[in-house]
């Protein structure tokens, strides 16, 4: 009975979903940005799902080159953008032989107790941000 129960509340929020939404209620993002244009072709970035972004890549080629069919990928694939850092600072207290804290005494009598001692941590991890992009030639037809 409780599975019932459940399915029945996933198909009704599926409906109101798919109503609300349109036709489907999830669809793929995916654009493309203009990299370089040049008078034989150019490059293009495709952001988000690359198939979505490839059909407007094609378009985009096309109506660049004279029509469908009428351009030549030349290259496609990763290429790095720029990089990004982050650091971490970390503190932990200087431990002993032992295992025990290592405390910082100052002054002959060892009246100045100014708590333990500390190592200070530093970590950078560095990324590279990368795009997909599509190098493409125009194909003009053969004069003759």
């Amino acid at each position: 009975m409780k599975s019932s129960a459940i399915h029945a509340l996933f198909a009704a929020c599926a409906l109101c979903s798919t109503a609300c939404l349109g036709q489907s209620a999830w669809e793929p993002y995916g654009e493309i940005r203009v990299v370089r244009r040049t008078q034989v072709g150019g490059e293009l970035a495709l952001l988000g799902d690359r198939e979505v972004a490839m059909r407007q890549a094609g378009q985009t080629m096309a109506m660049t080159c004279g029509g469908p069919g009428r351009y030549q990928i030349i290259e496609e694939g990763e290429t790095v953008i720029g990089e990004e850092s982050v650091s971490e600072l970390s503190e932990r207290p200087e431990k002993d032989s032992y295992g025990r804290e290592k405390l910082d005494f100052f002054g002959p009598e060892m009246r100045d107790f100014s708590g333990p001692e500390t190592r200070r941590l530093e970590r950078t991890h560095t990324t590279h941000k990368t795009e997909w992009r599509v190098r493409y030639e125009c194909s003009w037809p053969a004069q003759g």
